[in-house]
C-alpha cells in the first residue's frame, strides 16, 4: 500500500475550514465534545482534543476503527475508504487502489483551534 500524499494547498484548505469530526467523547474537564485534530509537532499523530478548555487525549483504535460513519472518498476512484491503524498512524485506505491517506492530513491542527479560541475570545 503507497501513501497518497494530499497537496499542500488542499490541506490548507481543508485544515482551515470550520468541518471537524467528532472525537467519540466528553472531555472528562469540562463535559464539552472531543474533536479530531493533528498534533503539529508529532508526525501523523491524531489526538482527541477538547475545543473548549484545550485537553487533549489520544484516539484509541477502537474509536477510530469504529467510526466508520465518516464518509472518506478515494481520491483516485472515488469509492468509500475504510479505517486502517498500521503502528500508530490513523489512516484511511484503498483498497482497490492500493493507496492510503494519513487523517492526520485531513484534520485541523491542534494550534489551529488554540487560534479560533482566542478569536472566539477577542470578539466576545
Amino acid at each position: 500500500m503507497r501513501y497518497s500524499p494530499i497537496s499542500d494547498d488542499f490541506r490548507q484548505i481543508w485544515k482551515t475550514f470550520p468541518l471537524r469530526i467528532p472525537g467519540g467523547s466528553e472531555c472528562d474537564s469540562c463535559a464539552e465534545q472531543t474533536i479530531l485534530v493533528a498534533k503539529s509537532t508529532s508526525g501523523p499523530f491524531v489526538s482527541r482534543n477538547c475545543p473548549q478548555c484545550e485537553k487533549f487525549g489520544p484516539l484509541p483504535e477502537s474509536v477510530f476503527m469504529n467510526g466508520r460513519n465518516v464518509y472518506c472518498p478515494c481520491p483516485n476512484c472515488g469509492g468509500q475508504m475504510e479505517p486502517e491503524k498500521p503502528g500508530n498512524a490513523h489512516v484511511y485506505q484503498c483498497i482497490a487502489c492500493d493507496i492510503y491517506i494519513e487523517l492526520a492530513d485531513i484534520v485541523p491542527w491542534d494550534h489551529d483551534l488554540k487560534m479560533k479560541k482566542v478569536d472566539r475570545e477577542a470578539g466576545a
